[in-house]
């Protein structure tokens, strides 16, 4: 039992127990009367009500054969039981039965004397389940009689006192603990070799043993069985193995007691436990095997671990080998030591766990790596070893290569003749080792770090330095890389993508791709000397790597003799790919050939260096390292990549980086307007598409963040990127752009700034735009790219050219632009949106222009027709003509296609809209009588009356007005003369009207017609210094007043006005038609007719149009102007009025009037109308009416007139054929065969052959009258065949006939 090692607190777990409600409940179950018993179907049903389901017959009720009916063990009450599920064996342990003295009988007996109570002894039985019988067919057989303990002695025991006690309660009885073991062992299920322990209610412990062969359970005696009284009485016993038992006492004691000498065998003490323990046997499965163990059931007191709370120990048997694991877990080596040599174990265990355990190092070596015989292992451990100075793992390294060397099979004659096995890759491993180990203890400059080392030496190079690249320490990727340049080379463009963006490429020049040696075409050499190669170093090694590689596992033949201990050291066996580029010289052996690093990347260093600075500022917004690292590729390698150059670039970031580092850095935790917390869009710009852009994109990013900020705009425009970029090729068109597109977005006043900071002379703004003229196209191309025109826009644009230098105000481009914005102020005026752009297009198209002055023209309109309209004039027509002669000026913006003359036709045509028709513009009207009243020609201008009327109108009078109340002596004299003057300009004596008056009078008229000049100096020198201090003082009074208009042209606008009532009216009683003849009105007796042009809409058409339509209404047709105006063929007007009124025809005069009214003038025309009357009273049966026009119409040869002329000869014949009504009487027949004949020579085909049948029949009548021969007689009476009378008599005559035929 030696090993024996408690493993109580190790082992010990606390959990809380349920709570002990079972006796509570027993109890108040023995104080209820007692019920029948149950259903078993019930009862079963019950049971699978509750959830789980027992099957119906398993559970019953069995006696025990020979329990007590003296055919076996006799047990009188069993208090306890033992079953071995194997041997189907069943132990029982109770009350022995025993016999009472009776101390009562019946009725007349003597009272019983008082004898002592007998206690019971314990009693044991055994039962095996088997053979046949029964519902199951298995019924327990007894193997085994019962062995009572000795009888106590006479009186009142313990235990029957508490067995007295427990009856008497009502509480349940006590029990017995019960273990039993079987032999194992045992083949024969009738060769038994068991042992019974019995632990009875008063803690006695009884143990029988039924011996192999036995039928009899036999009582050992056991050593101290006195010793079970008070807390040493037992509680708990289960067998630990075959003789030895482990017993608990109430006093908390376990032992192991040998049987039958108790001897305990854990030691000279006993296990202590909390409580009364419960123990249980629960064997333990190890690696070796089923050992023993007994687990403890501890019940500590509730003032130790709280009320109602367990544990669980445990108690463990241990073999010679656990105790060995036990002795190395102590670090106890020389104890181990001997253990293993006194149990026939393996020492190496021992020098293996202390070496495992001991800081690697020479004297691990010698104490325990030297001392193990796997030499596999021991190889391999050196290379998974990490020692705590450079100096030990050194050693512990070239131990292993050493112990390599012994183990490796060479060919002694050519020792490049290497076998490749497992020791020949644990030498390469180890090689590599060593070799990572100079390079790690170089790149710490002479310091060992033992975690740096364990994770350094299985990286490859290349991890390894980008690993150290990542950290941010390029020095020591540099060292690796260059005492590898081999192996990690390949990944040298890795390292440079792993250094942080942020530090500067100044910091690690030697790792560029440019430099030496990675840039050269030869292979280089480490640069700590070239290490001379290994025997174990060639392609030997690479071609057993390269097909272990392929394979996926190295080939098992070659790792024979090699332990599993040793395979299991996984830092021993690196991967083949791992281990074909681990030295130099295995990468020069089977590594690729050596190229420049940058060979890998299409366009070369060059390439890479440009998009290593893109990503550089896309990562990390390190734009001033990518600006750098850009000029250092440029410097050393020149221009000659294609597309942009690097110098280009080098330039476009250094701008970049200019601009960022000298705009203010945004707030990060300001939320609101960005602009006010410093560049957000300028530090948020990508370099990338910095430096691909052109130079416009380059300057609106540099201006981004004035874009919205005019008060950063001088600032930005002064910055030395933004100077760069200007200087540029294109600089200054790019500055015009931006310009341009910020006033697109509507944001004046940072265009405003712009073009202010640029008008200092030797900014590098203005002379990128190209001095003051460009400077002036810059604030002309500002205001067409304004997306607006409204007041505000407009005055701030006008503020913007205000400002702008003398030099820049006066070039051609600037007066434009203030001319544009000019208009845009009056369009605004009159709530016209137009935009600067839009009146610029305009003014280069002249509809475009005319389409603006119309709508300026209808807003006034629009707004003094609304106004209440008096006839002595109001300030709308000032205001307009003031809007007018902006455009119409000679540097206005429309000048180009509407002149002041077109100005003053507006004002006119304005003049006659307003107030919805000329009836209410008396001014107007009255000035165009002055105008067509006169005796002048119809080509004339317009005099003076006409320019106080139509020219100025009321604003005119106006001006004579305040002129004449300059000076009160002259306003008597000045307003005389100015009737006399008009009345003598109405009558056409111009030489009157300008001699007529007194002094300054004919000088006041002369102002408003020719200009102040004249104005001042015939007014006099109050009056004139008046004027001149006004706002008309000067010449610009002559250039506000409108110009004379020719008569045409005022004809014409008269004739535009009238049209527009005129033809919205909807009929000759409609408003529209009364307007339009108020209108023509103004003009009277004048007015020019287009012969030419029936469509003419001029004044006397129009009139032509009122009168027509107005006529036509008494002839009971009512057309709309409109559709009068748009009869394609106005003779359809005259033939509805014909239609319409039976008697309309015999208003021929009327219709004549009316056909001339509608356009259709002329002979032709007339003969028309003549004829339409013809047909009528034809149809109406007034056929003298019809002759008359029709003998008329014959003699002028008007041709469609034939029908007229034919209906007229048909209906006479039909008279004289039926002797008439006597209301007509019908032409003669010369007249009559005029008509046919006329009618003849120009009919239609379909009517030549009746209409030359008629004109035969009576040119033949004719010749019969002529002769003086009897007309004939038809047989028919209508023409038919002649009767035999006639023929005879035309027979007679026909000599006559035929003279008179030949006298035709």
């Amino acid at each position: 039992m030696s090993g024996w090692r408690r493993a109580r607190r190790g082992s010990r777990r606390i959990a809380r127990a349920p709570r002990a409600r079972r006796r509570g409940r027993k109890r108040r179950r023995a104080a209820r009367p007692a019920r029948a018993r149950p259903d078993p179907q019930r009862s079963h049903r019950r049971a699978g009500e509750g959830g789980r389901r027992f099957e119906r017959g398993r559970v019953r009720t069995v006696r025990l054969a020979g329990a007590g009916d003296g055919t076996g063990p006799r047990v009188a009450r069993a208090q306890g039981c033992a079953w071995n599920e194997r041997r189907r064996i069943l132990a029982v342990a109770g009350d022995a039965p025993s016999s009472r003295t009776n101390g009562g009988g019946g009725p007349g007996t003597q009272p019983a004397q008082r004898t002592p109570i007998a206690a019971s002894s314990c009693a044991v039985g055994l039962w095996r389940y088997g053979g046949g019988g029964g519902g199951d067919g298995e019924i327990p057989v007894p193997i085994a009689v019962v062995a009572a303990s000795p009888a106590p002695a006479p009186g009142l025991s313990v235990g029957a006192a508490l067995d007295f006690l427990t009856r008497t309660l009502g509480v349940s009885p006590a029990r017995c603990h019960v273990s039993m073991r079987t032999g194992e062992e045992a083949g024969d299920d009738e060769d038994l070799d068991l042992d019974l322990a019995v632990v009875e209610p008063h803690g006695t412990l009884r143990v029988w043993r039924l011996p192999s062969g036995g039928s009899n359970l036999e009582p050992v005696k056991l050593a101290g069985d006195d010793d079970w009284s008070g807390d040493r009485r037992v509680c708990s016993v289960t067998w630990w193995s075959k003789g030895r038992l482990a017993v608990a006492r109430h006093d908390g004691d376990v032992v192991v007691a040998s049987v039958p000498d108790m001897s305990n065998a854990l030691g000279e003490e006993p296990e202590a436990f909390d409580g009364s323990p419960a123990l249980v046997t629960c064997p333990r499965v190890t690696d070796e095997g089923t050992s023993e163990r007994v687990v403890v059931l501890e019940t500590p007191p509730p003032e130790t671990v709280g009320a109602h709370r367990w544990r669980l120990a445990t108690l463990n048997a241990r073999s010679p080998r656990e105790m060995l694991r036990a002795h190395l877990d102590a670090e106890e080596w020389g104890v181990a030591t001997q253990l293993a040599r006194l149990h026939g174990l393996d020492p190496d265990e021992v020098h293996k766990a202390r070496w495992l355990a001991s800081p690697p190092g020479k004297e691990a070596l010698n104490d325990a790596l030297s001392k193990v015989t796997d030499r596999a292992w021991a190889a391999a451990q050196c290379a998974a070893a990490v020692a705590s100075t450079y100096e030990q793992q050194r050693f512990v390294l070239v131990y292993g290569l050493k112990e390599t060397e012994r183990r490796c099979e060479r060919n002694a004659e050519d020792e490049t003749d290497v076998k490749w096995n497992w020791w020949t890759r644990l030498r390469l491993t180890l090689l590599a080792q060593l070799d990572r180990l100079d390079t790690l203890n170089a790149v710490h400059l002479g310091n060992h770090a033992p975690r740096a080392w364990a994770s350094f030496r299985s990286e490859t190079i290349g991890d390894a330095a980008v690993g150290f690249a990542t950290a941010g320490n390029p020095r020591a990727a540099e060292t690796i890389l260059r005492r590898h340049p081999r192996a990690g080379g390949p990944s040298l463009l890795d390292a440079l993508e792993a250094l942080p963006e942020t530090m500067s490429p100044s910091e690690y020049p030697g790792l560029m791709p440019w430099a030496q040696p990675w840039c050269g075409t030869d292979a280089p050499t480490s640069t700590r000397g070239a290490r001379v190669p290994d025997w174990v170093e060639g392609s030997a090694a690479f071609t057993a790597l390269a097909q272990e590689e392929a394979d996926g596992a190295s080939d098992p033949r070659r790792w024979d003799g090699i332990s599993a201990a040793a395979l299991a050291v996984k830092e021993a066996h690196p991967s083949a790919a791992w281990l074909a580029v681990a030295t130099e010289e295995m990468a020069r052996c089977g590594g690729a050939p050596w190229q420049p690093a940058a060979a890998s990347v299409e366009g070369g260093a060059a390439a890479w260096a440009s998009a290593r600075a893109r990503r550089m500022d896309d990562l990390a917004g390190a734009v001033g390292p990518a600006a750098e690292l850009l000029a250092a590729a440029s410097s050393a390698l020149g221009a000659h990549d294609d597309g942009i150059s690097l110098e280009a670039q080098a330039r476009a970031a250094a701008e970049l980086a200019a601009a960022v580092y000298e705009a203010d850095p945004p707030d990060p935790t300001s939320r609101g307007d960005s602009a006010a917390h410093g560049s957000p869009s300028l530090w948020s710009a990508p370099l990338a598409a910095y430096v691909d852009a052109s130079v416009p994109e380059r300057l609106a990013s540099l201006l981004g963040d004035a874009r919205t900020a005019p008060e950063r705009v001088a600032g930005a425009l002064a910055t030395s990127a933004v100077a760069a970029v200007l200087a540029d090729e294109g600089g200054g068109a790019a500055l015009l752009q931006w310009i341009g597109d910020v006033a697109a977005s509507g944001r004046v006043d940072v265009v405003a700034a712009a073009i202010e900071a640029s008008s200092r002379h030797g900014d590098a703004s203005l002379d990128a735009l190209g001095g003051y003229d460009g400077l002036a196209k810059a604030a002309a191309a500002a205001v067409e790219a304004c997306p607006s025109g409204d007041a505000a826009t407009a005055a701030s644009l006008g503020a913007m050219l205000e400002a702008l230098p003398p030099q820049a105000a006066d070039t051609p481009g600037a007066r434009s632009a203030v001319a544009n914005v000019a208009a845009c102020r009056v369009m605004a005026a009159r709530g016209i949106v137009a935009t600067p752009g839009e009146i610029a297009a305009a003014a280069k198209d002249a509809g475009a222009s005319r389409d603006f002055v119309k709508r300026v023209t209808a807003r006034a309109v629009r707004e003094a027709s609304g106004a209440k309209f008096s006839d002595g004039g109001s300030s709308w027509s000032r205001k307009l003509w003031s809007d007018l002669a902006a455009l119409a000026s000679p540097h206005g913006a429309l000048s180009a296609h509407f002149s002041r003359e077109d100005a003053a036709a507006e004002l006119l045509r304005a003049q006659l809209r307003v107030g919805g028709g000329a009836e209410r513009s008396v001014s107007a009207r009255r000035a165009l009588q002055n105008l067509f009243g006169g005796g002048g020609s119809g080509d004339s201008d317009i005099g003076v009356g006409a320019a106080v009327g139509v020219v100025a109108g009321s604003a005119a009078g106006e001006l004579v007005s305040v002129a004449g109340t300059v000076a009160g002596a002259v306003a008597g004299r000045a307003v005389g003369a100015l009737g006399a003057a008009v009345k003598d300009a109405r009558a056409g004596n111009i030489k009157g009207a300008v001699t007529h008056g007194a002094g300054g009078a004919l000088g006041a008229l002369g102002g408003l017609v020719g200009g102040l000049g004249a104005a001042a100096a015939e007014l006099g020198g109050h009056a004139a210094g008046h004027l001149a201090g006004s706002s008309l003082a000067g010449s610009h009074l002559a250039d506000w007043l409108p110009p004379a208009l020719p008569a045409r042209v005022a004809e014409g606008v008269v004739a535009e006005v009238a049209s527009e009532h005129l033809f919205s009216a909807a009929s000759p009683d409609d408003a529209g038609v009364a307007r339009a003849e108020a209108v023509l009105n103004c003009v009277p007796n004048r007015g020019r007719r287009n012969e030419e042009d029936e469509t003419d809409d001029g004044v006397c058409a129009l009139r032509d149009v009122v009168a027509a339509v107005r006529q036509l209404v008494t002839f009971g047709v009512d057309l709309a102007p409109v559709t009068v105006r748009q009869t394609a063929n106005r003779f359809d007007i005259v033939e509805r009025c014909l239609s319409e009124r039976e008697d309309a025809y015999l208003r021929e005069g009327e219709l004549q009037e009316l056909a001339a009214r509608l356009g259709l003038r002329g002979t032709r025309a007339s003969h028309e109308v003549s004829a339409a009357c013809a047909r009528a009273a034809m149809q109406g049966g007034d056929r003298a009416f019809a002759t008359a026009i029709a003998l008329r119409l014959a003699a002028a040869s008007f041709s469609p007139s034939w029908d007229v002329a034919a209906a007229v000869a048909e209906a006479a014949d039909a008279t004289d054929a039926t002797g008439g009504d006597g209301t007509w009487r019908p032409p003669g027949m010369d007249a009559r065969a005029g008509l046919l004949s006329f009618a003849l020579a120009r009919c239609s085909t379909e009517r030549a052959p009746d209409l030359l049948a008629s004109w035969q029949q009576l040119e033949a009548a004719r010749l019969v009258a002529n002769a003086g021969v009897e007309p004939p007689r038809f047989a028919d009476g209508a023409g038919g065949p002649l009767d035999d009378a006639a023929r005879a008599a035309l027979v007679r005559a026909a000599p006559t006939l035929t003279q008179a035929h030949a006298a035709r």
